[in-house]
């Protein structure tokens, strides 16, 4: 296993419980996803019911959208999201209360129909993957003929499955948490992914000093499962530094993914998802976040409709907007910062971090001094200070031959800079203008 660059940070061991809130009187959901515009199949005036499909993709291996809430489609209209960004999005009028409908359990026997129904599930990951899941999961003999030419990666068997329950960033718990209440549910699903990928090799990964309970750990390795205890170095969480640490593969950024290199990994809240569509419960309209206010002295886990909107996660847990100045939506290091409310919350959001104006720390328009500690601590081995500097004189050339898009955009770099340079926006704004003169020429 090798060594994994960043920054040390004590294990966050924070209350288990998962607090329900209210259903909301207004629901809004993105029809823009990381797979592209959504095409709504409802209209204003339309009712719909909870776990209704509403809108489908381009592609039809793209996960649907369901109704999170019973009521009334009022608009289709463009709202600002998680990115930072506006797009077009369903919003819909509901009740105080709805009954979420269930669906008979599908045949254990059969995991076609059981990956029917995943993909029908309206599953969403917070970790990006540039293939579905319900494709990404599927050795090559569950992947439909029609499909696999347009993929190669979908071709390569399976050989390692990653259970990843160590969480994303400092001072985030959710995955542990998630693993504690649902370490049987966990478990029941196990069988289910290995029969869909085939791996022979399956590995749960977990933060040291986090260790699930010994009964957790015996139901694994009676799964044939391996538990590996990963150390405390941010980003060790997310798939690019986890997957080589684990089975020493690198993973380029131009390659297609994991999936590539025969290599899936699913985190333990997708599990979950995937063991409730397996089991015919209600479909993905809900989401689990943990929300981080400290001026209100508020650090918790709630359970919310997808497509709630901060303002109202807010008013339930008894938070004044009136002194918060800034929100990371998707948590402190990994998270974009918004300076509204009215955003929705969705399934690739998986925290809140709420600051007053006093808790905010403002970037500096100042020169880099090339001390060097960005370089010693980026976990993807690049430059961030040539990045940066290339990025802020418009020097996008250099930047993209320095390999910026292996950039993962972690903090790092800004967390350590001594004079607070905007490092982070430097390189995605990079990324953008980079991006942008691809589509032009």
């Amino acid at each position: 296993m090798k060594r994994v660059k960043g920054i040390p940070f004590p294990t966050e061991n924070g209350r288990s419980e998962i607090e329900d809130l209210p259903l909301p009187e207004r629901i809004v959901l993105p029809l823009v996803t990381p797979f592209g515009e959504m095409i709504p199949i409802v209209s204003p005036g339309d009712e719909v019911q909870a776990g209704q499909l509403i809108a489908k993709g381009a592609n039809k291996w793209d996960p649907p959208l369901l109704s999170s809430a019973a009521g009334q489609v009022s608009a289709v209209k463009f709202w600002p999201n998680g990115t930072g960004n506006e797009g077009p999005a369903l919003v819909i009028e509901s009740p105080k209360q709805d009954s979420p409908f269930r669906r008979e359990q599908p045949s254990q026997k059969d995991v076609h129909e059981i990956m029917r129904w995943v993909q029908a599930g309206d599953i969403r990951e917070v970790d990006p993957s540039p293939i579905p899941l319900a494709l990404r999961l599927r050795k090559p003999e569950l992947v439909p003929p029609a499909f696999a030419p347009f993929s190669p990666a979908l071709e390569k068997p399976i050989h390692t499955l990653v259970l990843n329950g160590i969480d994303r960033q400092p001072g985030i718990w959710l995955r542990k948490a998630i693993t504690k209440n649902f370490s049987s549910d966990i478990l029941e699903t196990i069988p289910l992914l290995k029969d869909v990928t085939g791996a022979s090799r399956v590995f749960f990964a977990f933060s040291k000093g986090a260790e699930p309970g010994e009964e957790f750990l015996k139901g694994l390795r009676e799964l044939g499962v391996e538990p590996v205890s990963c150390p405390n170095v941010y980003p060790i969480g997310l798939n690019p530094l986890l997957i080589p640490f684990l089975t020493g593969q690198e993973i380029p950024f131009n390659s297609g993914g994991a999936r590539q290199f025969g290599i899936v990994v699913i985190d333990v809240a997708t599990a979950l998802k995937v063991h409730g569509t397996a089991h015919g419960e209600i479909p993905s309209v809900e989401v689990v976040i943990q929300v981080t206010a400290p001026s209100a002295g508020i650090d918790t886990l709630v359970r919310v409709r997808q497509g709630t909107l901060i303002e109202d996660v807010l008013s339930a847990l008894s938070i004044s907007k009136k002194d918060l100045a800034k929100v990371l939506c998707g948590g402190p290091f990994l998270g974009t910062a918004l300076h509204r409310f009215d955003i929705p919350i969705t399934q690739e959001i998986d925290s809140i971090f709420l600051q007053t104006e006093r808790e905010i720390i403002r970037y500096a328009d100042e020169a880099c001094v090339n001390c060097g500690y960005c370089v010693q601590h980026c976990p993807m081995k690049l430059m961030p200070n040539e990045l940066s500097k290339n990025c802020e004189y418009g020097n996008f050339n250099v930047a993209e031959g320095m390999d910026i898009f292996s950039c993962i955009e972690c903090g790092i770099c800004a967390y350590v800079c001594p004079v607070n340079r905007p490092m982070v926006q430097l390189i995605c704004f990079g990324k953008r203008e980079i991006e942008a003169a691809r589509k032009e020429s």
